[in-house]
């Protein structure tokens, strides 16, 4: 299985034990780009696919524990049903896949 889809099973199954860095794996393997940050607990990213405004950015922060916020981490496997982006995770996809 690849690191993809373990991240996105895990997530489905506790959205409060997944690591800052696995979510962010995850959002640039369903086609997100990278807008800002990285050098800090705050990261923007853009879909240039998707049209909705409100989904096309994702805005992400890091607990100081080095996991992800839940309510982002919901907010990101939200987005990948409504927008049938398991495919992509199943092919790894995206900029980096």
């Amino acid at each position: 299985m690849k690191r993809e889809s373990k991240i996105y099973f895990q997530a489905q199954n506790s959205q409060a034990n997944v690591s800052f860095d696995d979510l962010c794996f995850l959002i640039e393997k369903i086609g997100y780009v990278l807008r800002a940050g990285g050098g800090s607990s705050h990261v923007i990213y853009k879909h240039s696919e998707i049209k909705n405004i409100t989904d096309s950015m994702l805005n992400v922060q890091k607990f100081k524990d080095g996991k992800a916020k839940p309510y982002q981490v919901r907010k990101v496997l939200e987005i990948i049903d409504c927008y049938d982006l398991l495919e992509k995770i199943k092919e790894g996809g995206g900029e980096n896949g």
